[in-house]
């Protein structure tokens, strides 16, 4: 709320007062005056509805006017942000949000940087790479450099994975490298699932699932080694992968003596295989921990991250 209250009193010095007349004349800071004020009057609602037709019919200069003022935190910024990626398209919007990745203003670059992404439009993937090394803009560019599935931005993005002191920096990365899928992810990705920070542990198993063969086998390797939290997570990948191949290693740890291991694979088993995975898991359920119990009964179908 303080921050909004603080882009009314911004545009309050940058804009003029609304024209009294008709909107057909009117400039973009009137018709935006127009748009963003409260209707609570039947005339305050023409009004808004004349300037919106204006504003409609102007088109991409009325994004190239938005971008101009991207800078200034206003609810109404981003709401017609996100009106324009469904009606412009994206030959004409990207030279306007190229421009604005060169605003003077931090935040105008980040607004650019972060609605870039809702086009497809990645012959623009050299103006956005450069953003990664913007600490206040990066986690903005990987997002819109994850949307263009930018095979180039691989290395820098996985360098960001480290980024001990940012855990939304960590998320971003890695959903940008899981809509990307190159198989140049998986190893980093896999020390993810080590995070002290459990939103990001939860982003990785998502993310390592949609690899496929690359992800299995490399969490195959990992698992006679992984201990403790990690195990119970490579287990679980293997599981929403449906890997057949660790259906043995993962009936040994049925075994274990954790009953976070045990209840892991109980789970990943049921997923891979429900109508064999009965007989391997028959007589588990007398005397165990309620953990194990549940993943026994537990829909396979529905694994909650």
């Amino acid at each position: 709320m303080r921050r909004m209250m603080q882009g009314l009193l911004a545009l309050s010095v940058l804009f003029v007062v609304p024209c009294q007349g008709g909107m057909e004349e009117a400039d973009f800071d009137e018709l935006f005056l127009a748009i963003s004020e409260y209707g609570d009057t039947a005339v305050k609602r023409a009004r808004k509805g004349e300037a919106r037709k204006v504003w409609s019919a102007r088109h991409e200069e009325s994004l190239r006017y938005v971008m101009s003022i991207g800078h200034v935190r206003h609810v109404w910024v981003s709401m017609l942000m996100n009106e324009f990626t469904l009606t412009i398209e994206a030959r004409k919007a990207a030279p306007i949000l190229a421009a604005g990745l060169r605003s003077p203003h931090v935040r105008g670059r980040k607004v650019a940087a972060y609605f870039f992404g809702a086009w497809d439009t990645p012959a623009y993937i050299a103006d956005v790479l450069p953003l990664l090394d913007d600490d206040e803009i990066a986690n903005n560019a990987i997002r819109t450099l994850g949307k263009w599935y930018a095979v180039e931005a691989v290395p820098r993005v996985i360098e960001h994975l480290d980024d001990m002191d940012d855990e939304r920096r960590r998320i971003v990365s890695i959903n940008a490298l899981k809509d990307i899928g190159d198989p140049r992810a998986v190893a980093p990705l896999i020390k993810r699932l080590g995070d002290p920070v459990f939103t990001v542990r939860m982003a990785t198993v998502e993310a390592l699932s949609r690899f496929g063969a690359a992800a299995e086998r490399a969490l195959l390797d990992r698992l006679p080694d992984a201990t403790g939290r990690e195990l119970r997570l490579v287990i679980r990948t293997l599981g929403l992968l449906q890997a057949r191949a660790a259906i043995g290693p993962l009936r040994a740890r049925l075994e274990s003596p954790h009953w976070g291991v045990r209840a892991a694979a109980v789970r990943a088993l049921r997923m891979i295989d429900i109508e064999r995975s009965a007989d391997w898991l028959a007589g588990m359920a007398e005397g165990e921990n309620a953990a194990v119990r549940a993943a026994l009964v537990m829909d396979p179908a529905v694994d909650l991250l």
